[in-house]
């Protein structure tokens, strides 16, 4: 039902967003997908400061970690069509202006995003994902 709703208010170009998009739209309705990452500490200390349950955190974190969204869009709508683009560093207008360009570009490449191989220690790991 929301997929029939998105679809009939979008007849031209539209930008769709949120990290249920993999989960509502199909292969065929759209033609590019950009996933914004964060390096997993970063994004654990934005939302401590916004004052998220740890539980939350740990949950956000892991999920950005891993790379869930990012691989469910790969999966949904193929990894041609997906681009990772790493917020860490970035405000949000250097974002938004470095998104467009790149969704602008014939052929959009992003490179893949793996936080993994920083967190490579078993110690590392749970220093980040510690909800203590």
């Amino acid at each position: 039902m929301l997929r029939k709703r998105l679809l009939r208010r979008t007849r031209e170009t539209a930008l769709v967003y949120g990290h249920l998009v993999p989960d509502v739209l199909e292969r065929g309705d759209v033609d590019r997908v950009v996933v914004l990452r964060c390096n997993p500490s970063k994004l654990a200390r934005r939302l401590r400061q916004r004052s998220y349950p740890r539980a939350k955190v740990a949950e956000n974190v892991e999920a950005e970690l891993i790379g869930v969204v990012s691989a469910a869009s790969i999966l949904r709508f193929g990894g041609r069509r997906c681009a990772d683009f790493d917020t860490s560093s970035r405000s949000v207008t250097n974002s938004a202006a470095a998104v467009a360009k790149l969704l602008r570009a014939p052929h959009p490449r992003g490179a893949r995003v793996d936080w993994v191989a920083l967190y490579s220690s078993a110690e590392k790991l749970r220093s980040l994902l510690s909800v203590e």
